[in-house]
């Protein structure tokens, strides 16, 4: 997705300078641009971002309606950037995955953040809403044992609105969308958030009846305990399930969680399960 990258830096770091950053960039298959008027002139939000330590020049690229992260080379160089989503320190750290997320976020569109054999793991979009209400009304007792939907649609979108600009955004993890690899056609939710009163994250999951006892929770949920731990860092991971939701359990044990303890949620008695990644 991304194409160009401005690089309107006064100052590189001791490790780093414009002829290697260029050199990086375009290992990357990035254009690289140091002109500030052609870039804003020739290039488009859609597939252009910009690295800056330069306040100016920060506001000119936000009148254009572009993104862009701080190139922090110097304490506190920061605090002149409150409306910067990202601080980096070392392009030539970089890969495209990285820009091109920075990029994807500034513009409010989805991560994918993982694709299996069968499915594709994406955060959520206002759009998704209608496919998750259809989905969570296949039957009264289809989602019994996960946390519902709102009455009210447009509740919904709100909700989702705050959660992509809140959760993703601060955290980038979250509940996640699972769409089928071959239609597109939405069959669930799956993915990590933390609950209060616990020091590690949890793993959730919900899908669609139709979709159930075919081997999708157990893949899209390895694939998503594999995230956890590669890309963001953790050890381990909590989930939470009653003794009567069998399958919740049995695809527990499948994933290698182990019964830790029992403990309230709400007012109903759960069994905390772990797992060491």
């Amino acid at each position: 997705m991304i194409r160009n990258l401005g690089l309107f830096i006064k100052d590189y770091n001791d490790d780093e300078n414009i002829s290697k950053v260029r050199t990086h960039l375009e290992e990357l298959g990035l254009f690289a641009f140091t002109d500030l008027p052609s870039f804003i002139r020739d290039h488009s939000p859609a597939d252009s971002y910009a690295f800056t330590d330069d306040r100016d020049a920060a506001d000119k690229l936000i009148a254009a309606g572009f993104g862009f992260a701080v190139y922090d080379h110097e304490p506190s160089l920061a605090d002149a950037f409150p409306d910067a989503l990202y601080i980096i320190d070392q392009i030539t750290a970089m890969n495209v995955e990285q820009i091109d997320r920075m990029l994807l976020r500034f513009l409010r569109l989805p991560w994918t953040i993982a694709t299996t054999e069968r499915c594709v793991i994406r955060e959520i979009t206002e759009d998704d809403v209608d496919a998750l209400y259809r989905i969570y009304g296949e039957s009264p007792l289809a989602f019994q044992y996960t946390e519902g939907l709102f009455d009210d649609p447009e509740d919904e979108r709100n909700y989702t609105r705050d959660y992509i600009d809140h959760q993703y955004r601060f955290m980038e993890y979250g509940i996640w969308i699972v769409t089928d690899r071959e239609t597109g056609e939405v069959i669930g939710r799956a993915g990590v958030s933390n609950r209060e009163g616990y020091e590690d994250a949890e793993l959730g999951y919900g899908f669609a009846l139709s979709y159930r006892h075919k081997g999708y929770a157990t893949e899209v949920c390895r694939a998503i305990l594999t995230y956890a731990k590669e890309a963001l860092g953790m050890d381990r991971l909590n989930a939470f399930t009653i003794r009567e939701n069998t399958d919740s359990v049995n695809l527990l044990k499948r994933l290698g969680f182990r019964f830790v303890t029992t403990a309230p949620l709400g007012n109903v008695m759960h069994d905390l399960y772990q797992v060491i990644l």
